[in-house]
């Protein structure tokens, strides 16, 4: 008798569980209907115009044996402002820019690059990207970083130009100056040590070329909301445990 009694008495907390169970489904169901149709979120990244970045803008260029490249900036403001200047030894590569470095970001939900620039002399100009490679990298040189690179058009008239993050690629040249195998394809957005904008080796020679840009912008998806809903989620979870019944349990 007494088992009978405690088989109906578990039986009764199972239906009474199962119950509570449907509701919480229904409540984890509709916080993932509210987060899919809850207005999207973004995340903006502004590079030019940003006083915070206004005295971390770098300059580079090739410093090979008879290199006489330069790079002079002119304004670090919008818009921002430089000359370069290509000149090399006959067969080596010359390259100059301008640069941000940016300390670790994580541009991992980043997904599209806006610029608004114009150039004379420039057909083109590269953006490159190192990020931190946790295979590869080794802090103390920056070779190692993972270049990142994408070309984009450029004329005399200002123009304004949306890249999508997944249109960089890793240049084939890197694999082979660090002599790494290609399975290594990740692109670490996670860890952005660096951003560039530079004329590189295609660009014309010994001819004053300049370079403006007015805006230059990262955006991506926030997830803000993402977050919330995963903590809207646990907190159900605990509530499922907790009423979870237990056969050995009597009143």
């Amino acid at each position: 008798m007494d088992f009978e009694r405690l088989n109906l008495f578990f039986l009764l907390r199972m239906r009474s569980a199962t119950q509570k169970y449907m509701i919480l489904l229904g409540f984890a169901l509709l916080g993932i209907l509210v987060y899919h149709f809850a207005p999207v979120s973004r995340t903006v990244v502004p590079v030019i115009p940003a006083p915070i970045f206004a005295q971390e803008v770098e300059t580079f260029f090739n410093l090979d044996s008879g290199n006489r490249s330069s790079v002079t900036l002119l304004s670090k403001d919008s818009p921002l402002s430089a000359n370069l200047f290509l000149q090399s030894p006959a067969g080596k590569e010359a390259w100059a820019g301008i640069g941000w470095p940016l300390h670790d970001a994580n541009w991992s939900f980043m997904d599209t690059f806006y610029v608004e620039m114009r150039a004379d002399g420039l057909k083109e100009v590269q953006f490159k990207i190192l990020t931190y490679d946790p295979d590869h990298t080794n802090p103390e040189d920056r070779d190692t970083y993972r270049q990142v690179v994408k070309e984009v058009p450029v004329t005399s008239d200002w123009v304004k130009i949306a890249v999508p993050s997944e249109d960089f690629y890793i240049p084939d040249w890197w694999y082979v100056q660090q002599k790494v195998s290609h399975s290594l394809s990740s692109k670490h957005f996670e860890r952005v040590y660096r951003l560039a904008v530079q004329a590189e080796t295609s660009s014309p020679r010994n001819v004053p070329l300049k370079l403006e840009i007015r805006s230059l912008t990262i955006v991506g998806r926030n997830n803000y909301y993402l977050g919330f809903l995963l903590v809207y989620l646990f907190i159900l979870t605990l509530f499922a445990i907790g009423t979870h019944p237990n056969p050995s349990s009597k009143r």
